[in-house]
């Protein structure tokens, strides 16, 4: 028997085991189950929620759509993460959450990271010229 893969092998089933649990707490929640494999983070909705709030709270924004705000979230029943949701209601958005895995939060806090960057390759491509400002 080939064990060269094995180290893969095993690393492949603990991460399919993590998202089995997550799937199954969101069903005895009786609430959504998000798969960051599938729901890759959208840039609007990373800037609702601040990245140290992310982590302080092991939530991941992933879309938002009008009022609706797509959350996972790795622990719903914690109480930060509860009050949190409620002041977003009371900002007038509706969070809409779902169980995401800790496999699912480390890969969507990467998303942070690549907004960051984003940023800063908008600041250091921007250029004003004088002749642009004198003409507005």
């Amino acid at each position: 028997m080939d064990q060269s893969n094995l180290p893969q092998d095993i690393q492949r089933f603990q991460e399919e085991e993590k998202e089995r649990l997550a799937q199954r707490l969101a069903d005895l929640l009786g609430i959504n189950y998000f798969n960051l494999q599938y729901f890759k983070p959208e840039t609007e909705a990373l800037t609702l929620i601040s990245e140290e709030n992310a982590r302080r709270l092991k939530i991941i924004p992933i879309k938002k759509e009008y009022k609706k705000l797509y959350i996972g979230v790795f622990d719903p029943t914690n109480e930060e993460v509860q009050k949190f949701l409620e002041s977003l209601k009371e900002s007038g958005y509706e969070p809409i959450i779902g169980v995401i895995s800790e496999t699912s939060f480390e890969e969507g806090l990467k998303f942070y990271q690549l907004l960051a960057k984003e940023k800063f390759s908008y600041r250091e491509s921007l250029e004003i010229r004088p002749e642009v400002i004198k003409e507005v």
